[in-house]
């Protein structure tokens, strides 16, 4: 029984390091701004807001905007009557996990600040791995933070769909959501599983419906143990 425990330990070890490559993998080779969008604008009459959820196999990016926004008094009453709607659809659209839902939602205010934030996870079957991203405005590069920082890209004015990923540097996200860590490292675990014990899993039950040893395979038909317990003669392994 300890040694099965002890195997088991082993597998999901292995299936969490498993997933933490895959999930770097996905950070080094997918740009979720590829992928499909969704966005919602929610603001006020000093200030604009934008959350923006990019989403695609092996990553989901979140961003959100906040900038000074002037508009004409004339404009207000017909913004504040979208802002009850906007807000509910922002907070359907951010995932609880990237702790943004504050950040998005506009507040009326003198001193509005400009703030771009991007959480980006990665991972498969389900994103497991984030990295949050701070920005001093739409052109400039702020800071990273859960995350090993490989290299700063350089802004190209020319990528798709905005400058935010020319700007978003190479990194290896280190913050996990608990419930996917444990459900990939579960599902990789089962994986290592098959491929290196269960062929020999599959060979001892095969041979135990046989009558051989399995251990050598030897013969034991016709085997009578005066304990009961049949010993094979071969290698010493209880039948």
């Amino acid at each position: 029984m300890k040694c099965h425990l002890i195997k088991l330990f082993v597998f999901v070890i292995a299936g969490a390091i498993l997933n933490v490559a895959v999930a770097w993998g996905c950070a080094l080779l997918i740009n979720p701004y590829y992928g499909k969008e969704s966005k919602v604008f929610t603001h006020t009459h000093k200030e604009l807001c934008v959350a923006i959820k990019h989403s695609t196999k092996g990553a989901v990016g979140v961003y959100c905007g906040r900038s000074p926004a002037w508009y004409s008094p004339s404009f207000d009453k017909s913004l504040e009557q979208r802002d009850e709607s906007a807000l509910a659809e922002q907070n359907a659209l951010i995932p609880t996990w990237t702790g943004l839902s504050r950040l998005a939602a506009p507040v009326s205010r003198n001193d509005v600040k400009e703030t771009y934030v991007h959480v980006v996870c990665w991972g498969w079957p389900l994103v497991c791995l984030f990295a949050k991203f701070d920005f001093v405005n739409v052109n400039t590069f702020g800071s990273v933070e859960c995350a090993i920082l490989l290299r700063k890209r350089n802004l190209d004015s020319h990528d798709y769909p905005s400058y935010c990923w020319s700007l978003m540097p190479v990194v290896l996200p280190t913050a996990p959501l608990q419930t996917a860590f444990m459900i990939n490292s579960i599902f990789y675990a089962a994986i290592l599983w098959l491929l290196f014990a269960g062929p020999f899993a599959l060979r001892r039950f095969i041979r135990r419906r046989r009558g051989l040893c399995i251990r050598c395979g030897y013969d034991l038909r016709g085997q009578v143990a005066p304990s009961g317990q049949i010993l094979c003669p071969e290698c010493g392994q209880h039948a």
